[in-house]
């Protein structure tokens, strides 16, 4: 995201949810395909580490970092698949 919010305030699920409040708002309608092709990458091949690094390069290309990335891949790894 091209600014900057500091997440201070609330506990860290209120904290989260505003942070994914922002991420939903900068991705727009690209939010659930973006969603799709991380959890996607984190099903495929490769160790938890490199596929976690993955994650977090692709939020960056999207503009994502910080306390959103880090909300948005909380968001993922509930969503996954037992490994």
């Amino acid at each position: 995201m091209s600014y900057t919010i500091r997440y201070t305030q609330g506990t860290r699920a209120e904290r989260e949810a505003a942070a994914m409040k922002d991420v939903h708002g900068w991705l727009g309608d690209r939010f659930g395909l973006v969603e799709q092709k991380l959890q996607e990458f984190w099903n495929g091949p490769g160790s938890r580490k490199q596929r976690l690094n993955g994650l977090y390069l692709g939020l960056e290309f999207a503009g994502v970092r910080g306390l959103p990335a880090r909300a948005m891949i909380r968001r993922i790894l509930c969503k996954a698949k037992p490994s």
